[in-house]
């Protein structure tokens, strides 16, 4: 049974012909680390500064995320996909 499955044409992994998520937005987990330092140090100085307005935050978690995409798509845009020669 299992070298009927090993042997199935639909199971073989095919050479993909672009980078992986993974691979093009390397930057992504930096940006959203820094979501959670920002939600996490909202919610501790709400004593303190009070509330932030919604579109404030918002702004600062969308300026965040969208930063960490365009730096990591400009710092890999050389890259080849995967599989292919440079």
């Amino acid at each position: 049974m299992g070298t009927r499955h090993a042997r199935c044409g639909r199971c073989r992994r095919r050479p993909s012909r672009t980078a992986s998520p993974s691979v093009r937005f390397k930057y992504l987990k930096y940006a959203l680390a820094l979501v959670l330092v920002f939600i996490g140090s909202k919610i501790f100085l709400v004593g303190i500064i009070g509330k932030i307005p919604a579109v404030i935050s918002l702004s600062v978690i969308f300026g965040l995320i969208a930063g960490g995409v365009l730096v990591s798509l400009w710092k890999t845009r050389g890259q080849s996909p995967v599989g292919e020669p440079t």
